[in-house]
């Protein structure tokens, strides 16, 4: 499959020979630059490095026109159907982006190298996104279990007592959050277990699944992960839209489950 490497202005400048003029990953304020001659002149730079690169090529009316292989890649970022945001956070590698693209016949990885560069690669199947998004986010296979085998847990709660929660743990008022975790139906075992998890994380991940229409969002769905030496956590809303959450301990094969389900949801919404 295909793979480029690009600076910003050669992505700027693939951006604007597919007539585009935002891209779901990157804010609009840190996209095209806002004064015309600062973005005239990255255009330039961008298309005279692609043109040197063999990735595109000016007509004589100074029309630039992307290669064969380069257009379809930039064409499916820019006008997704579905994007797919993984942002992770772990003790070893730091704070880390990942983002992902689909049309009805193709996918495109968009990632990020030291050098600052996109690095964008295309991708067979809907099999390999969803392995590239498990190896990006590094899940525990399985739960770790205690004396009495019991780890696994799952509650529905109050969105907004869910951040609760999860601010007083991460403050160390324990015995305050664990009062509400009690409210809401969970075990002892499994309290303390997410209560360490949100106290003391590991790896702390979010995988944001959003449906679009040429350049705009406009619908989505988001499942957020945590996980510590003992086990990995989802939550995510019961029903789209509404603020009740679904807490529950996690592993590989779940997540890809949950992952596959939103990925056919959006495409037949």
């Amino acid at each position: 499959m295909n793979e480029f490497f690009l600076n910003r202005a050669e992505l700027l400048a693939s951006l604007d020979a597919v007539s585009a003029r935002a891209l779901v990953s990157i804010s609009r304020a840190h996209l095209f630059p806002m004064d015309l001659d600062e973005r005239s002149a990255v255009l330039k730079r961008g298309t005279d490095s692609l043109e040197r690169r063999k990735m595109l090529q000016v007509s004589k009316d100074g029309k630039p026109a992307l290669n064969a292989q380069l257009a379809a890649i930039i064409t499916t970022m820019a006008f997704p159907k579905i994007a797919i945001g993984v942002v992770t956070n772990d003790e070893q590698a730091g704070l880390r982006l990942l983002w992902f693209y689909q049309t009805q016949d193709h996918i495109v990885e968009h990632g990020f190298t030291r050098e600052k560069l996109h690095r964008i690669t295309e991708l067979s199947n809907v099999s390999e996104l969803l392995a590239h998004i498990e190896a990006f986010l590094a899940v525990k296979q399985e739960p770790t279990l205690d004396a009495n085998g019991e780890i696994d847990a799952s509650i529905e709660m109050d969105q907004n007592a869910f951040f609760t929660v999860k601010q007083l743990a991460e403050q160390h008022e324990l015995e305050r959050a664990k009062m509400i975790l009690d409210s809401c139906g969970l075990t002892d075992t499994g309290a303390a277990a997410l209560l360490k998890v949100f106290e003391r994380p590991l790896a702390a991940g979010n995988i944001a699944f959003l449906r679009c229409a040429s350049e705009t969002i406009i619908d989505g769905r988001n499942l957020a992960l945590l996980q510590d030496e003992r086990a990995a956590w989802s939550a995510r809303q019961k029903v789209p839209g509404e603020p009740v959450l679904v807490v529950e301990t996690t592993d590989t094969p779940a997540i890809k489950e949950q992952l596959q389900a939103y990925l056919e949801e959006l495409a037949q919404v």
